[in-house]
């Protein structure tokens, strides 16, 4: 029950992990994966034979003494048990916590009813009734493990990450080689940023199974976020081996082919991914930004215009479709997504840049200008949208209003060395050339591509 509860979780964080930049679902994932498995094993195991024992006893027969009265209430508990595990499996919470809590009430000391009962209370978003439950459990029986990786997850669930180790530290003390809990520390020390600490964790698992291909996923997002993201490569590479239909694996692959440049790559990964789950609409969304790195515009927009079939609300994303038309010189095309994502929200300074610049590639640099001014004037620290203004004054020979917008853009961002290289051409063209030719090695410092020859040309 909780391995499918949690994977409609599961999906929101791999999907945002890098663009959205959500990590919470996963974490609950990966706890509830691995405990319900290792529970429901248990406690199935706990109801049969109270079962078995019911088909051997006769109860009218059975003399009235204390060890028969005991018989009969391990029987009927037994029955309680499996009942509230059948109604966990269906999502009734309320009826399993019922029926948990009826075969508590028969035996005090039943420790697998009172973590169990503790699961379907977090599973109705009760945390303190489910720590409560957990904590009941370990009271009676302090070598529960179960009881203390579950209380683990109730505490990592309510962002207490100290305390969610430490519980998972007393269940590894219990026993050393209990894998899940090794992958929820993992998970706490990941939330706390700790991502080493993780990986040492997620490492000791893996060593202890190596065919549980979550955790390599898990080890990947935190060499991520190490940006080892070779290292990530190789891990999401294995949970693929070991799954070859894991969409996550391949999505977070995708991720960080990305981040090394490797655009093809990602755009195989999220087509696979895609292929798996068509329906999975931010999949289209990740595709079309690595499509529009490899100039693939019409790729791009086809993406684009899939996201927004589901999510037509998503002013980044018509920003986004806005410029690959424009790139693909559909520029009636852009003006209309800018219009959309401006009608969406008036107050959307980047609508307006975008559409600044889809003007400016069309020559028009006075209708350029006013988009830019308007942008300006919903954001005046936007730095990019003095720049763009520099370079449409640039094209009208106002090259002191060029220089103007060129230095508030390095004010805002003393690190903008296209704003620097620019404004040493302009100053040079306006014969000031010392100033012009510091700006230009200011730019050169910056990492700007074009300064060295020119300063070659100019400045040597």
């Amino acid at each position: 029950m909780l391995w499918n509860n949690a994977s409609a979780g599961l999906w929101h964080y791999f999907i945002f992990c890098k663009k959205w930049t959500m990590q919470k679902p996963l974490l609950t994932i990966l706890l509830f994966y691995f405990i319900s498995n290792a529970l429901g094993q248990s406690g199935e195991a706990y109801a049969k034979n109270d079962i078995t024992k019911d088909s051997s006893f006769h109860f009218k027969t059975a003399p009235a003494d204390s060890s028969t009265v005991k018989a009969i209430d391990s029987v009927v508990r037994g029955r309680y048990f499996k009942t509230g595990i059948l109604n966990d499996s269906l999502h009734d919470f309320k009826e399993a916590i019922a029926a948990f809590t009826t075969a508590i009430n028969i035996d005090t000391t039943f420790t697998l009813a009172y973590v169990r009962r503790g699961i379907c209370k977090d599973s109705l978003n009760d945390a303190a009734g489910a720590i409560a439950d957990y904590s009941k459990a370990i009271a009676i029986d302090p070598a529960c493990k179960l009881a203390y990786v579950n209380r683990g997850i109730a505490k990592d669930n309510q962002e207490d990450y100290n305390g969610a180790i430490a519980d998972y530290d007393s269940a590894l003390s219990i026993d050393s080689a209990y894998v899940a809990a090794y992958v929820n520390r993992g998970i706490s020390k990941d939330n706390l940023g700790n991502f080493n600490g993780a990986i040492a964790d997620y490492t000791m698992a893996i060593a202890l199974n190596k065919k549980h291909f979550i955790v390599y996923v898990c080890r990947g997002i935190s060499k991520d976020s190490l940006h080892d993201f070779k290292g990530s490569i190789a891990d999401y590479t294995k949970a693929i081996e070991l799954d070859n239909k894991y969409l996550m694996a391949y999505y977070n692959r995708g991720m960080a082919k990305d981040s090394l440049h490797d655009y093809r790559g990602a755009v195989a990964d999220y087509s696979k991914a895609i292929e798996l789950n068509p329906s999975l609409i931010k999949l289209y969304l990740s595709r079309g930004i690595v499509k529009d790195s490899l100039q693939d515009y019409n790729g791009a927009i086809a993406d684009y215009t899939k996201f927004l079939s589901i999510e037509a609300d998503d002013i980044p994303t018509y920003n986004r479709r806005a410029l690959a038309k424009a790139n693909a010189k559909d520029f009636l095309g852009a003006l209309d997504d800018c219009s959309l994502a401006t009608h969406i929200d008036p107050g959307n300074a980047t609508a307006y840049k975008i559409k600044g610049a889809v003007k400016y590639k069309q020559q028009d640099y006075l209708g350029a200008i006013g988009e830019y001014n308007k942008a300006i004037q919903i954001d005046p620290l936007y730095g990019e949208a003095y720049r763009s203004r520099g370079y449409a004054k640039a094209n009208l020979q106002d090259y002191n209003g060029a220089i103007g917008d060129y230095t508030k853009a390095i004010d805002i961002n003393p690190a903008d060395g296209d704003a620097y290289y620019n404004r040493g051409i302009i100053k040079i063209v306006s014969k000031q050339q010392e100033n012009g030719c510091t700006d230009l090695k200011k730019a050169d410092a910056l990492g700007h591509d074009g300064a060295k020859k020119l300063i070659k040309k100019y400045c040597e």
